[in-house]
């Protein structure tokens, strides 16, 4: 399983987010890519080191968000 989540949310942010998940038994083996069009990349490095299985900067094509989950799964053509 993938998520793409927005790190910019209203009422929690995806750093939160990302917590719940890895603390969640059930959801232990999913990856979650961070997504986002306000990242430098200093800060898409930062949400790696957090956790974060990869990221992508808004606006973003098709074909990277296909890339962005094959590198997080290690599917590789």
């Amino acid at each position: 399983h993938v998520m793409l989540l927005d790190v910019h949310l209203g009422d929690l942010n995806g750093e939160e987010v990302l917590k719940l998940v890895r603390d969640n038994g059930d959801l232990q083996l999913t990856k979650v890519i961070a997504m986002s069009g306000k990242l430098t990349d200093g800060q898409a490095q930062q949400l790696l080191q957090k956790g974060f299985d990869g990221y992508l900067k808004k606006p973003f094509h098709v074909r990277q968000v296909i890339e962005s989950i094959e590198e997080a799964t290690a599917v590789v053509y």
